[in-house]
């Protein structure tokens, strides 16, 4: 749960994608730096609907705002932002920004202290944001390039899944993450990591035909080795406490085939190898 739960920590809930040319000539009224600084503290303090507000329309067209409140709420669960430093760092008359052109650009460093309630530490970003002229104000502009919302939901929820799974940062609760999960799959049915935490947390829970389904979703959604030799070790397990040692045995030896260094499995093979020599 460790390797999923490690990753790149960042508050920048901006998602862009936009073609041609908007802003006006005039530069608004008011200070482009207080309108970023507005955006973090609204941020720091959990008001994600101002957020949203002060982004650019392009950002805003890209996904829907209760996506947005819902991915800023689960990042605040995860890694709640401690602290910002904005450096104002140059202007442009004219600037092109993943295919949209503004008039009236200032760009900022930002500078983040998020709280990784995981592993209970604070981690530091530092990425580039813009302050542009859109429809007579001062809006906050993304630089970073389209991704999808729904799955940026689901890499959270799995996250703050395994908070409860494990412990850290939450109550260990495992029902509680099955939940979480069983909500992800129905936001974002293609990612398939989903299926494998799931699948695990239902076996720890003793669900174990539900377990055996979820896992048997993610093998078929992913190609990736390692990833798939975990999940024919669980699936092993799964068969094993059912007392099918025939599936058991089956489904070890899948996932050493794919890792060799899966110990896990190889332990476990073992385990059933032992009980039909004596008979069980």
């Amino acid at each position: 749960m460790k390797n999923i739960i490690k990753f790149t920590l960042c508050f920048s809930l901006l998602i862009f994608l936009g073609v041609g040319g908007i802003g006006c000539s005039t530069k608004p009224k008011g200070d482009p730096l207080e309108v970023i600084k507005n955006y973090y503290e609204n941020v720091k303090n959990n008001k994600s609907d101002e957020s949203y507000e002060l982004l650019v329309n392009e950002n805003k067209a890209q996904f829907e705002k209760d996506d947005f409140i819902k991915l800023h709420n689960l990042k605040m669960q995860s890694a709640p932002l401690k602290e910002t430093k904005i450096e104002k760092i140059n202007e442009y008359k004219d600037k092109d920004i993943n295919g949209t052109k503004y008039k009236n650009v200032v760009e900022f460093n930002v500078t983040e202290t998020l709280h990784d309630a995981y592993d209970d530490k604070d981690v530091n970003n530092q990425y580039k944001r813009y302050v542009v002229s859109e429809d007579g104000n001062w809006k906050l502009c993304s630089s970073d390039e389209k991704t999808d919302i729904k799955e940026d939901i689901a890499k959270e929820m799995a996250r703050v899944s395994g908070m409860y799974i494990d412990g850290r940062g939450q109550t260990k609760d495992l029902n509680k993450a099955a939940s979480i999960l069983t909500e992800t799959v129905s936001i974002k049915p293609e990612y398939a990591q989903t299926y494998y935490i799931l699948g695990t947390t239902l076996s720890k829970l003793g669900r174990y035909d539900e377990s055996i389904n979820n896992i048997q979703e993610f093998l078929n959604k992913t190609n990736d080795d390692k990833g798939k030799s975990d999940a024919y070790n669980v699936l092993g397990v799964d068969y094993e406490v059912k007392k099918d040692y025939s599936k058991a045995k089956e489904n070890y030896n899948k996932a050493i085939e794919l890792d060799n260094n899966n110990q896990y499995a190889k332990t476990n093979l073992e385990r059933v190898n032992n009980l039909s020599k004596l008979g069980f």
